[in-house]
């Protein structure tokens, strides 16, 4: 790691309890391996919606990987289907899109344009404890991500397992994360990419 990556990543540790705090923010979420890095962005509009109905999310996320990078800027409409114990949410809407090849050897140096999303949340009490299911997907460059949470309730951890897929670029994870203060999260896993699989490191901030 270069002394100019390393001092970019001190002061993004830095501020990241006053970005992920702040009130115009609601979920932010920061994974880094040997191979990517993710940063995750979300702000519920509540102002936007009735009590009763989810309300819509504004959202910004990049990965950056060894061979590419790719960011988007989203705004998702969701729906309510059900009002029992397991909550069944969809979502739709539109993005704004930039992929980067990072590759020397390729032709393909990128692309940018809007893009349609969609998206599905399914949540509930299971097992002496709680779920939480997400799967999203994109016209841009036929990316999909798709994740399963579980955490026993009155404990500090839960454990979840993740998908992504676009073009060029597709990675799976299985994650420990420990809450070590209220609506905050240490993140310890394991990601299989390109072949090989290695351990990452997160931190997370949930304020849902």
């Amino acid at each position: 790691m270069t002394l100019t990556k390393l001092c970019n990543w001190r002061a993004l540790a830095l501020a990241w309890p006053a970005v992920a705090s702040a009130q115009w923010l609601d979920f932010a979420q920061l994974d880094k391996s040997a191979e990517s890095t993710t940063l995750v962005l979300v702000r519920a509009l509540k102002e936007l919606a009735p009590e009763s109905a989810p309300p819509p999310l504004l959202s910004a996320s990049g990965t950056r990987w060894s061979t590419g990078e790719a960011a988007s800027l989203g705004y998702t409409q969701r729906f309510a289907t059900t009002d029992g114990p397991h909550r069944l949410v969809f979502g739709g809407g539109a993005s704004v899109n930039r992929y980067r090849s990072r590759d020397p050897q390729t032709t393909d140096r990128g692309e940018s344009g809007l893009a349609l999303r969609a998206q599905a949340e399914l949540s509930g009490p299971a097992l002496a404890g709680s779920y939480y299911t997400l799967l999203q997907a994109s016209t841009f460059r036929r990316s999909w991500f798709a994740t399963a949470q579980y955490a026993p309730d009155a404990q500090r951890f839960g454990v979840e397992l993740s998908r992504y897929h676009e073009t060029g670029w597709q990675a799976t994870s299985a994650v420990l994360r420990v809450s070590v203060v209220p609506r905050w999260f240490v993140r310890i896993g394991l990601q299989r990419a390109t072949g090989e699989t290695r351990p990452f490191f997160g931190v997370a901030y949930n304020g849902f």
